[in-house]
């Protein structure tokens, strides 16, 4: 299950919002000035919506990166590295969420938005078209070198086809 995504009103009729894994804590804190609002707050409002989307393969190798157990960051239980430690190697990791496994920090990031987003801007360029603040902080770094994902490439692009859509026609 998802959890209910946030809207921050950052102009008069744009609210931004994000994913986790694509910026999200980092954006969070940069928009803490920002009044939050709820997704039907947003659609009452009539406010235009804009989204910061990641690669979602490069989000993918991200989120094992960041929650793959080792040595230096042992396993905490309220976190999603519990899951993981099942899933040694980002081979067996890409079999379980192909298979199901269920969490906001790999699924599809379009798919956990249940109003339509209207502006589209890739994550990766987000110090470059970012404006309403100085430049992010970056929090959640990854704990391990991010993955080379081979291991069911085809299916994993399958899977994440509609936030692969959206990126390649991102604006920026």
């Amino acid at each position: 299950m998802t959890a209910a995504k946030i809207y921050w009103k950052v102009e008069p009729e744009l609210a931004l919002t994000a994913t986790e894994k694509a910026g999200f804590t980092s954006i969070q804190a940069a928009c803490s000035r920002y009044p939050r609002l709820s997704a039907d707050m947003v659609q009452q409002r009539g406010l235009r919506v804009c989204l910061y989307l990641r690669h979602p393969i490069v989000r993918f190798a991200s989120a094992y990166a960041y929650f793959a157990p080792n040595d230096n960051y042992p396993i905490q239980p309220s976190r999603a590295a519990y899951r993981l430690a099942r899933y040694p190697s980002i081979e067996a990791f890409t079999d379980a969420v192909l298979e199901g496994m269920p969490n906001e920090h790999w699924e599809p990031q379009l798919a956990q938005h249940t109003i339509p987003i209207d502006e589209i801007y890739r994550f990766e360029n987000i110090n470059e078209t970012w404006q309403w603040n100085d430049r992010l902080q970056h929090h959640n770094k990854g704990r391990i070198e991010k993955p080379v994902i081979q291991h069911r490439l085809a299916e994993l692009e399958a899977y994440y086809s509609e936030d692969l859509d959206a990126w390649e026609n991102a604006l920026k």
